[in-house]
């Protein structure tokens, strides 16, 4: 029998991956098997199954699928280029999709007969056969859309609610949200940093590609406010995930622009910046144009060389960056070993020829990295420790760039001391390289 109806998520909702989307298929007379068609991207990516329905009367059975696990195959996270310095889309950090409900009937030999056409997914060989079945009956365009996102709040998080009541985001313009979370929001002269950020398809005049002009805002030392334009202006796709060029390095050797006012430098002059926002204007798509601004980002005048700085994979699934204070390392080696000829015989070799040699000599640092924070620090705090990947930030030596290396975290502590009626909270944490080095085999 033929799907009759089917649910999904709204029209251009926004819904997290690791939390339950649910869709429902209603179908006409006893079926079997229901099937639901998920389409990412508008490609169909694969069919779903039930046999056990979930509620409806006699003749009318109602399946219920919970399609986050197939998402969450397609779904997936790249690290932002480092040294960026023109925003880069996100690869899978957002799709767009929607689904289709289909029954089935018994022939007459007791073989199961799903409702066609059935989707046959496109080869270099054959053309896609389009799917058959009937669609959720949402208004306007069909799809939603999913973010790589595990946000745990109670029950089910509404994710477009809590990104619009952010309040990491002063002057916020509304369909432009940031993903990041971060509240000591600081650099250094020789950092490079990304900030990501989701432009909603209502942001971008009604769904479609436009342009916008990045711009830095310096607040400086003496109380100067001057923009500076930063580089050409850049094509902007609705309903992406684009990581923004936000770090100092980022900006080296870009043109000069013209600055506002005249007779002003025409580069931004770091050691006497007290702090910057990342501005885009939005110029094709109102008059005057519409702007979107970052929290602050305060500048650090001198080097910290005790401090660790790490990039992760939040829970909004994407990266940003945290720091920690102080650190120490450790050395550690782990090896077998082997006999090379017979220990006891010197009759023909020397004691130096013979005896237990070390084999398989594998080392690695093991480092403790110790951070302070305070009470309203521990939500963003909480992302990086539990989070699922990682990486440490490292300047570069001996001709190489400055690079990501990854890091595998380990224990983590949380103690809470109390100054001056307020809590703060000391976190030591542990991690290692995630490559070994495998030395000498002799």
């Amino acid at each position: 029998m033929s799907a009759t109806s089917a649910t999904s998520p709204g029209s251009w909702q926004l819904k997290l991956a690791y939390q339950p989307i649910v869709c429902t298929v209603t179908c006409s007379g006893t079926t079997p098997v229901c099937y639901l068609d998920i389409y990412i991207q508008q490609v169909y990516y694969k069919t779903m199954a039930s046999t056990t329905r979930t509620s409806g009367s006699a003749g009318t059975p109602i399946f219920e699928f919970d399609i986050r696990d197939a998402l969450q195959e397609y779904l997936r996270t790249l690290v932002p280029n480092l040294r960026s310095q023109v925003p880069e889309q996100v690869n899978g950090g957002l799709v767009y999709c929607f689904v289709k409900g289909r029954g089935s009937s018994v022939n007459a030999f007791g073989y199961t007969v799903p409702e066609g056409p059935i989707p046959v997914q496109g080869t270099v060989d054959t053309a896609p056969v389009g799917g058959g079945g009937v669609k959720s009956p949402v208004t306007g365009n069909d799809s939603f859309i999913v973010l790589n996102g595990t946000l745990q709040l109670e029950q089910d998080p509404d994710a477009e609610t809590y990104l619009s009541n952010n309040q990491l985001q002063p002057g916020r313009l509304d369909n432009v949200y940031n993903l990041f979370f971060n509240p000591k929001m600081w650099v250094q002269e020789t950092d490079w940093m990304n900030l990501p950020v989701l432009f909603d398809h209502a942001a971008v005049n009604g769904g479609q590609s436009g342009s916008y002009a990045v711009t830095i805002l310096a607040h400086y030392i003496d109380g100067r406010n001057i923009p500076f334009w930063l580089g050409v202006t850049h094509v902007l796709f609705s309903d992406t995930l684009y990581y923004l060029p936000a770090g100092p390095k980022n900006f080296e050797g870009l043109p000069p622009a013209v600055a506002v006012p005249p007779g002003t430098p025409t580069t931004p002059e770091w050691p006497k910046i007290e702090y910057y926002q990342i501005e885009l204007e939005l110029g094709n798509f109102a008059n005057p144009p519409v702007r979107w601004k970052s929290p602050p980002i305060y500048v650090k005048h001198y080097q910290d060389q005790n401090r660790k700085r790490f990039r992760f994979v939040n829970w909004m699934g994407v990266y940003e960056f945290i720091n920690f204070e102080k650190f120490e390392e450790e050395f550690k080696t782990a090896s077998t070993s082997w006999a090379k000829y017979n220990q006891g015989n010197f009759t023909q070799r020397g004691k130096e020829e013979v005896g237990r040699m070390r084999y398989n000599v594998r080392s690695n640092e093991l480092i403790t990295a110790v951070g302070c924070f305070i009470e309203s620090d521990m939500w963003f705090v909480k992302q990086f420790l539990s989070t699922p990947m990682a990486f440490e930030e490292k300047k570069g030596t001996a001709g190489q760039a400055d690079y990501l290396l990854p890091i595998v975290l380990q224990d983590a502590t949380i103690v809470s001391r109390k100054m001056e009626e307020r809590w703060y909270y000391e976190i030591t944490i542990q991690y290692e390289p995630a490559n070994e080095r495998i030395n000498i085999r002799n």
